[in-house]
């Protein structure tokens, strides 16, 4: 995901929805229907992707408020404009966002309007295209009154799109990027399908922290957290075995948590206790007891920031990719024989730092072990195109505590510079991938510290994806590269040496489709099966990198080979 200089940031990795634009308002300079066609005067940028002899749809930047409430809420409809080819059997309505009624907390279930003749006649196998996040494969229908229940599954791009160009070079506004929550997403960690399915193994689950509240915040250098424009919604369940969580609820603050200036963790035996004893972080985002939030500006560049607790454990971390005046190029051709070439680039990247604060109170009994997708799509508008597409930031984590102490704090802290372009292209069979290096700017070993009586260790992953498509969460399908980068801290016990161990880890990774790490695709299908729907693939892909491409690989210790 990128395109000029600097790290292409992508998409993530904590997250459903798209936004997109299409629509005659959102383009007073093109079509009747909101598409740019390049002219003359404008020519089309020169890319070998592109199908020859068709016209290419330029793309341009919108803002939020330029779009109508429907489609903030649900997403923009689908226009039929010269130069696009739609499959035949694609149900697409053009008024698809004042057609959907409501969308589920799940991610999965939308309602529609019943009156309108081509949703009255939908049935299992269609594929709908009624907005930028409406789309997918009907697998399952019901009709009740003047409504139609509909979930839908994964499909391709080329499942709705026959043929056309589409370009967009613009920067990017991070204040006007739009954060989609699913807080009861069935891939999310600890999730209510997630709980059922431990349930159903036999083992115990603690239902007590069930909130599920999703917010997303920009943070200012001092610590003032300001909401971001998310959207908001009641939960609806469109199958009676289908039942939404009551939500939580989420606060704005200005208390300064881990990576904040003004927030220290105490790192002796009378300051920890303090930090054990105190009321958790303010609420920000809540799936089950873990607490999210993203920030897009002023904490220096776009990632997650999470905050867990359970067993007896607390856990903060930041991941962050910084930008500056981030920019995305993105190119897309389809052709009619199935071909799809595309360039996704993201560009304005400085920087990579991740770091955590972990502590084990007195009250430790188990450790953490979350995996799962964080259930939000933060957006990027793209308009002008007359298919919806939307740039979408998706994040994947996983996160391991291993505290064989109680009362023991560890922290680590990574922090990487980044050169060159983190970005996809693939054309007429080719792959070109631009070179990236990530420098580590301090000693991974020297950055752990900590006090305890025992070995400790973390380890959090992250899969950071940018994608451009249309869908929402792991059903959303495009173009995309993402970053998949893990680090670990180990620390014996203070009393002794104590060998420290640090390790980082960095990979490049990109195709054309859709893609949900498995365990997400188990709880989504372990869901579908409560409904009676047959269950989805986990990936679908076009084509694919079959190899990620290794950024970095660090290991450092104190002292030296210590770990053996």
């Amino acid at each position: 995901m990128n395109a000029p200089s600097g790290l292409r940031n992508l998409a993530w990795l904590a997250t459903l929805l798209c936004l997109v634009a299409g629509c005659s308002h959102h383009n007073p300079n093109g079509s009747a229907d909101g598409a740019h066609v390049a002219t003359a005067s404008q020519a089309a940028p020169a890319w070998d992707g592109f199908v020859q002899g068709k016209p290419v749809i330029v793309g341009h930047a919108i803002k939020p408020e330029e779009l109508s409430a429907t489609e903030r809420k649900y997403g923009i409809a689908p226009k039929r404009v010269d130069g696009v080819v739609y499959q035949d059997n694609v149900v697409l309505l053009e008024n698809g966002d004042k057609d959907v009624r409501a969308v589920d907390d799940n991610g999965v279930g939308w309602t529609l309007d019943a009156n309108v003749p081509q949703v009255a006649a939908l049935k299992r196998g269609d594929i709908l295209f009624a907005t930028s996040r409406c789309v997918g494969r009907v697998i399952a229908v019901e009709r009740q009154g003047n409504d139609v229940k509909v979930i839908l599954g994964p499909i391709q791009i080329t499942d709705v799109i026959k043929e056309g160009n589409f370009s967009y070079d613009q920067p990017v506004d991070l204040h006007a990027m739009v954060a989609y929550s699913a807080p009861d997403y069935s891939g999310a960690p600890n999730s209510t399908a997630a709980q059922q399915m431990t349930q159903s193994g036999g083992a115990r689950s603690d239902a007590s922290s069930d909130r599920r509240q999703v917010s997303y915040f920009i943070v200012s250098p001092s610590g003032q957290w300001t909401p971001m424009a998310t959207s908001a919604r009641r939960p609806r369940s469109p199958f009676g075995a289908w039942q939404s969580a009551t939500n939580g609820t989420a606060a704005q603050c200005d208390i300064p948590l881990p990576g904040a200036p003004g927030f220290s963790l105490p790192q002796s035996p009378p300051g920890f206790g303090d930090v054990a004893n105190a009321p958790p972080p303010p609420t920000v985002q809540m799936v089950n007891g873990m607490q999210m939030y993203a920030c897009s500006f002023d904490c220096g560049g776009l990632g997650l920031k999470l905050y867990q607790e359970k067993g007896g454990v607390k856990v903060w971390i930041n991941a962050i990719f910084h930008l500056v005046n981030p920019h995305l190029v993105f190119r897309l051709g389809i052709h009619s024989n199935g071909t799809v070439n595309a360039h996704v680039a993201l560009g304005g990247g400085v920087g990579f730092t991740v770091a955590f604060d972990a502590l084990a109170t007195k009250d430790l009994n188990a450790n953490i072990k979350e995996v799962g997708t964080v259930p939000m799509d933060v957006t990027i508008p793209l308009g002008g195109m007359a298919v919806p597409l939307t740039a979408m930031f998706q994040q994947s984590l996983n996160l391991e505590t291993a505290f064989s102490a109680k009362t023991s704090v560890l922290h680590a802290v990574g922090d990487f510079s980044a050169s060159g372009d983190i970005a996809m292209d693939y054309a007429n069979g080719h792959w070109n991938i631009p070179p990236l290096q990530m420098t580590l700017k301090n000693n991974l070993a020297s950055a752990i510290s900590g006090v305890s009586v025992g070995i400790n260790s973390l380890v959090f992953a992250v899969d950071q994806r940018l994608l451009v498509g249309v869908g929402t969460l792991g059903f959303a399908t495009g173009p995309y590269v993402n970053l998949i980068s893990s680090i670990t801290a180990l620390k014996q016990a203070s009393i002794t040496a104590g060998c420290r161990q640090g390790t980082f880890g960095m990979q490049l990774g990109g195709g054309i489709g859709y893609a949900m790490p498995k365990v997400v695709a188990k709880a989504i299908n372990f869901f579908l099966g409560l409904v009676h729907v047959a269950p989805v693939p986990s990936s679908g892909f076009i084509v694919r990198l079959k190899n990620n491409i290794p950024l970095v690989n660090l290991r450092n210790e104190i002292p030296d080979g210590c770990s053996g």
